[in-house]
């Protein structure tokens, strides 16, 4: 009983192993990776309709509030220049306007909205 032949045993352990792995990576290339580059395209395109989604309804949303602040700001320009005023502050408190106008529409999109 004292002699046990070791060779045989690591050789049956050894290809054993090898044997397990082939299976588990033929089962993988086969069946698995399909599955799973598959489920990962569905989702890729839900979050993509998700976000174009969200983006064209923040827009629709926010678009009354643009088109109102960006007339505001042509009729305070209009107003200074034809009342005399200096062109420079027209130009200032249009851009003052736009910038306002870009900030509220990022915060919005970007979950930043101080209304509500």
């Amino acid at each position: 009983m004292g002699d046990v032949h070791w060779v045989p045993i690591a050789l049956t352990a050894l290809c054993s192993s090898l044997l397990t792995w082939a299976v588990a990576g033929l089962w993988w290339k086969l069946r698995l990776q399909q599955q799973l580059e598959a489920r990962l395209e569905k989702l890729g395109d839900t979050l993509e309709q998700r976000v174009r989604s969200g983006v064209l309804s923040a827009g629709e949303e926010l678009a009354p509030q643009f088109r109102g602040e960006v007339e505001q700001g042509f009729r305070k320009a209009l107003i200074a220049v034809a009342s005399g005023a200096d062109i420079d502050d027209s130009v200032k408190a249009m851009a003052k306007s736009s910038m306002d106008l870009v900030n509220s529409g990022l915060s919005a999109l970007l979950g930043k909205d101080k209304r509500g």
